[in-house]
């Protein structure tokens, strides 16, 4: 039996939702398959949890010791960890090292796509649409003039390197600059401002458990806030309508263009890239999640069972996959 360690938790402030996507996957697994276990990831520590009980994980050689004094290794490990360390390349890394096979994308490419203007760089260099940005350096503050003249307003204002929306203000003009700034400087010395665009926000879930990356489906997003923010994705504060009530030549123009951003960024497992549409120049990307939700309400598992597929047999399907990448 193929003894799978679902990686949940982590360091940043999105540890809660990702103990919530952690445990939905444990719960899905198939057990006359795998042999399951909670491995909750903090800053300190790493537990392992069995039957409830914790159990430190002795990361310098990859095993933990049990109640009865018996050693266990890990298989394989399903990475559910959103931000740091799942998301953004640290996990992928030690796990390489220790020679342990894991779900989803490799280091560098969790690296990239975590960092959301050096993952627009790439993303441009290969003619996929992103919106206008600037990097914007703690130490080097362009003026509330300069991002008007160079984007215009309004804008968005993010946090080069975080997740779920936490530091992110939709700035309407220069007297919400500087507190926007100060917002997302509380996630980093890195803040991406790009210029707003209009129009219906969808989502895409990609997945290559078959073997060659297809569409899961396309999601609608409709916010009652002004934005996707964090209580639009996590507290209800949102209508998620999957299949998008889009025509077939616009859903046919994303599914093109998110399966050419997941091939080009070399991703693997299950991802999710964010779409605006422009009522007149068309989608925008806003953003590539390597690490998307997979709590019951979140809209990657609602396209999986909108597709008429079962969440244990995908994510199964996944675990095989990397197992068999490892060997080969």
């Amino acid at each position: 039996m193929i003894r799978v360690a679902v990686a949940m938790g982590g360091f940043s402030p999105e540890r809660e939702i990702s103990l919530m996507s952690g445990k939905a996957v444990a719960e899905s697994l198939d057990r006359s398959r795998f042999e399951v276990y909670a491995l909750d990831v903090s800053r300190d520590a790493w537990y392992v949890i069995d039957d409830g009980e914790a159990f430190e994980f002795d990361r310098s050689r990859g095993v933990w010791t049990d109640s009865s004094g018996k050693e266990n290794a890990i298989d394989v490990v399903f990475n559910a960890i959103h931000g740091s360390p799942g998301e953004d390349g640290p996990l992928q890394g030690y796990l390489d090292l220790m020679g342990i096979p894991y779900t989803g994308s490799g280091q560098f490419e969790m690296g990239l796509t975590f960092s959301k203007s050096q993952c627009n760089s790439v993303l441009r260099d290969y003619s996929l649409p992103v919106s206008p940005s600037i990097l914007v350096f703690r130490n080097r503050v362009p003026s509330a003039a300069s991002v008007g003249e160079q984007l215009g307003w309004p804008v968005f204002v993010k946090p080069n390197r975080s997740g779920s929306s936490f530091g992110v203000s939709k700035v309407k003009g220069p007297e919400d600059w500087e507190a926007a700034l100060n917002k997302a400087f509380e996630h980093g010395d890195q803040v991406v401002v790009e210029r707003f665009v209009p129009g219906m926000e969808l989502g895409c879930g990609i997945t290559d458990h078959r073997g060659t990356p297809e569409l899961l489906g396309i999601t609608e997003i409709v916010p009652d806030h002004e934005f996707f923010d964090y209580a639009s994705k996590y507290e209800g504060a949102s209508q998620e309508i999957t299949p998008a009530r889009i025509e077939s030549t616009l859903a046919d123009r994303l599914k093109f263009i998110a399966l050419e951003a997941y091939t080009r960024l070399n991703l693997k497992g299950i991802a999710r890239v964010d779409f605006i549409v422009h009522p007149e120049e068309g989608p925008y990307i806003i953003e590539i999640n390597a690490v998307p939700g997979l709590g019951p309400e979140s809209i990657v598992p609602k396209q999986i069972r909108a597709s008429g597929l079962d969440a244990g047999s995908l994510f199964g399907a996944l675990i095989e996959r990397s197992l068999h990448n490892r060997t080969v």
